[in-house]
């Protein structure tokens, strides 16, 4: 698997959680996060796609989500053993939403040197979890395999078909993709009238700090414990958390 996916930039990996708590999770993010203001949410679309962290608090602070013997040893044998998690919360494509803008998670570390990044190896990675089963419908990530060793894999602004070249993998709840930060991918349509809440997970080496995507002056933090996590939690666990803003108990 790490060799697959030092070479695609991408893998999917298949029933890596329970079904039962993919459902428990869903529910919460309707409950709790769904209701917030969207102008409280981090838009990543064109308004119709928003992103928000999640506290890890029940029941987002399930033991599979930061311990699953079927996900995390192909993390740190991807990463080396070098694996904290760098953010946790989830993106929602709005009902109606279009395509998103083919992104990478992060720009080139060495700007002055782009041949050199596309040999680096990998220093973070992206793990998807859908919290719903995608399907044409719904929509998914387009992902742009090798992509993050040779960009001119991906189309430009002119191409008549936006996913030329890309892979659309369609992940049921209990699934997740996972991808390199220099791989190239975008949330595509989603043609229902309901929301696709995708839970994702940044994990990186411990060096390395988003600082991209988060503000962390402005109060946008990528990783926020509860104190009873916290309390509750092995210490082996919590090094795994070593930037996260801590909030007492709501």
């Amino acid at each position: 698997m790490r060799l697959a996916f030092h070479r695609q930039g991408a893998l999917s990996l298949k029933g890596v959680f329970p079904r039962d708590l993919i459902q428990r999770l869903k529910a919460a993010y309707f409950d709790e996060y769904a209701v917030i203001d969207k102008s409280t949410r981090f838009d990543v679309g064109d308004g119709d796609r928003y992103m928000c962290t999640v506290e890890i608090r029940t029941p987002f602070d399930h033991a599979l989500l930061y311990d699953s013997p079927l996900l995390f040893p192909v993390l740190r044998s991807i990463l080396h053993n070098q694996v904290i998690i760098q953010s946790f919360g989830i993106v929602s494509s709005m009902p109606g939403s279009r395509q998103q803008q083919i992104h990478m998670d992060h720009p080139d570390l060495f700007k002055e040197l782009s041949g050199f990044n596309k040999v680096l190896p990998c220093y973070a990675l992206t793990v998807a979890i859908p919290l719903i089963d995608l399907d044409e419908q719904t929509g998914t990530t387009a992902i742009w395999l090798e992509s993050h060793r040779d960009p001119n894999l991906v189309p430009g602004q002119e191409s008549s078909n936006n996913y030329e070249g890309a892979i659309l993998p369609y992940p049921q709840a209990g699934d997740c993709v996972l991808w390199d930060y220099r791989t190239f991918h975008s949330g595509t349509e989603n043609k229902t009238s309901r929301e696709r809440p995708l839970l994702y997970l940044t994990i990186s080496r411990p060096w390395f700090d988003d600082t991209a995507d988060f503000q962390k002056l402005k109060g946008r933090f990528p990783l926020i414990l509860s104190q009873g996590f916290i309390d509750a939690t092995e210490e082996k666990h919590l090094a795994l958390f070593p930037r996260a803003k801590i909030v007492g108990d709501t």
